[in-house]
């Protein structure tokens, strides 16, 4: 029931705001335009857990699946709207914009900054790395320990490690610690390597 034509909910969450899709289990911002203050907003399925601004909101959808927004304006619903409710997919993590996994020792240190990413989000994701773990795979057989970097960028002992690499050689990356805003610290089940050509 969409009565009055000029109303309309953005989710400012979102890449693209006039997206139809919410985030389960995460805060989605959501902009109503065309309706006063007075007006409330209902969910049949999400948790709306604040009123940030002047008709912002967010919400938290619980589970999968679809989701009705309504707005009422003295007990009287006034607009509807169904968005598409969607689980978040596993983080993936990578080395800078590399999405190769044979490149060259050039190219490993000019990316040397672990990132992370989710694969066909709409959703704008801020995550921050704290430490991230690397394991040097020798060709011959050999692995080096554990080495650490504190932040999302190789530490000094990881370059001149990198620097000294073979063709053939791997660098396994692993306990991928990580952070957004609100959230608190975790650590990424994924790991990934690099091959040295």
């Amino acid at each position: 029931m969409n009565t009055f034509a000029h109303i309309s909910i953005q989710i400012l969450s979102n890449k693209v705001p006039d997206s139809n899709v919410l985030y389960r289990g995460v805060e989605n911002i959501i902009k109503i335009s065309g309706t006063d203050q007075n007006s409330e907003i209902v969910s049949r399925q999400s948790r709306i857990k604040s009123r940030d601004r002047f008709n912002e909101f967010r919400l938290i959808p619980m589970k999968s699946g679809s989701d009705t927004l309504e707005i009422f304006r003295n007990k009287k619903r006034i607009f509807s709207q169904i968005f598409r409710v969607d689980s978040l997919p596993p983080m993936r993590a990578s080395l800078g914009n590399l999405r190769d996994i044979v490149v060259s020792k050039a190219l490993i240190l000019a990316n040397g900054i672990v990132k992370l990413y989710l694969p066909g989000l709409l959703l704008k994701f801020d995550v921050y790395i704290s430490s991230f773990s690397t394991i040097f795979q020798l060709k011959s057989g050999e692995s080096s320990p554990t080495l650490i970097s504190s932040r999302n960028r190789f530490s000094e002992e990881q370059i001149k490690t990198i620097q000294g690499l073979k063709s053939g050689d791997r660098i396994v990356f692993s306990e991928i610690r990580c952070s957004s805003p609100g959230s608190t610290l975790r650590t990424i089940p994924d790991k990934f390597f690099i091959e040295v050509t």
